[in-house]
């Protein structure tokens, strides 16, 4: 996988829905993310590369890689650690932990989740009135 697809893969599974909210993070164009995901396309230079790695919640090295740093013989998945003191600046560390949770689950799981929270905000809703 190329460090273009790491990006977009990376981007999409924080719920970064669009180039622009990346971009917004990292202080770039929405241009300059566009052209970070095309396969073939440019990647973060090094004077961005840590900035884009702080804030998609990754090492730099993963990014650059696909190496999460596992030693020869160890059987690690080469995939981003959760690093909660990593929120984006927009976005408290428990919500981001609550976001990096989320999209570890599977498709039927995140469903159970979403309809278990819709449950608890009717009935939060319910107990205020109606109002809440």
């Amino acid at each position: 996988m190329s460090i273009n697809q790491r990006i977009r893969d990376r981007r999409i599974a924080l719920g970064l829905s669009s180039h622009k909210a990346l971009a917004d993070l990292v202080g770039v164009s929405w241009q300059t993310v566009q052209l970070w995901e095309k396969e073939g396309g440019t990647a973060p230079n090094r004077s961005r590369i840590d900035k884009v790695a702080e804030v998609l919640g990754v090492t730099t090295s993963w990014l650059q890689t696909g190496d999460d740093g596992a030693q020869a013989g160890q059987r690690r998945p080469a995939k981003p650690e959760a690093t909660r003191a990593k929120a984006p600046g927009w976005m408290d560390a428990e919500a981001y932990r609550l976001l990096e949770l989320y999209f570890s689950l599977n498709e039927r799981k995140r469903g159970d989740v979403f309809r278990y929270i819709e449950g608890l905000q009717s009935e939060s809703s319910a107990a205020a009135g109606g109002n809440g």
